[in-house]
C-alpha cells in the first residue's frame, strides 16, 4: 500500500506539523530522519521518478476522479502517468525497492472497452462477461 502522504515527509516543528518534499527540506529538517537508503543513496535516476511521481500525483488528486474529468484531463493525466511508469520501468531493482509505482489514474475502476466511448466499472459491479475480457 502507498502512504497516505507520499512523497511528501511529516515534519514536526515547534509542536507544529507541516507536510514537505524532501527536496524542500533544511538541513535541520533533514536531521529528524533516521538516515534511511531511500534519502541517503538516491541516484539522478530515482530523484526524477520521484520528481515526476510527485507531480503526476498531485495533478490525479486534484479535482475530480479520472473517470468524471473530460477527455483532454483524462488524456493530459494518462500522458503524465506514462511517463512516470516509463520512468519507473527504467529504474535498477535496488532503486524500485526504494519506491513505490505510479497508481493507474482510474484505479479502483476498471476500464472495459466497448464501442466508442470505453466505460468505467468497480471490480465488484462487473458481470462474468466483462470479469473475463477484462481478467479479473
Amino acid at each position: 500500500p502507498k502512504h497516505p502522504y507520499a512523497p511528501f515527509s511529516k515534519i514536526e516543528s515547534e509542536g507544529k506539523i507541516s507536510y514537505k518534499i524532501w527536496e524542500d527540506m533544511t538541513e535541520s529538517e533533514k536531521a529528524q530522519f533516521p538516515n534511511s537508503p531511500r534519502f541517503s543513496k538516491s541516484t539522478p535516476e530515482l530523484a526524477n521518478y520521484e520528481s515526476s511521481l510527485r507531480d503526476y500525483e498531485i495533478y490525479r488528486n486534484r479535482g475530480t476522479h479520472f473517470i468524471d474529468k473530460s477527455s483532454i484531463d483524462q488524456e493530459l493525466e494518462m500522458t503524465a502517468f506514462a511517463k512516470a511508469q516509463n520512468q519507473y520501468n527504467y529504474l535498477e531493482a535496488e532503486n524500485k525497492k526504494m519506491t513505490v509505482p505510479p497508481t493507474h489514474p482510474y484505479a479502483p475502476y476498471v476500464k472495459i472497452e466497448s464501442g466508442v466511448k470505453p466505460v468505467f466499472k468497480l471490480v465488484k459491479d462487473l458481470t462474468e462477461e466483462e470479469r473475463k475480457l477484462t481478467g479479473c
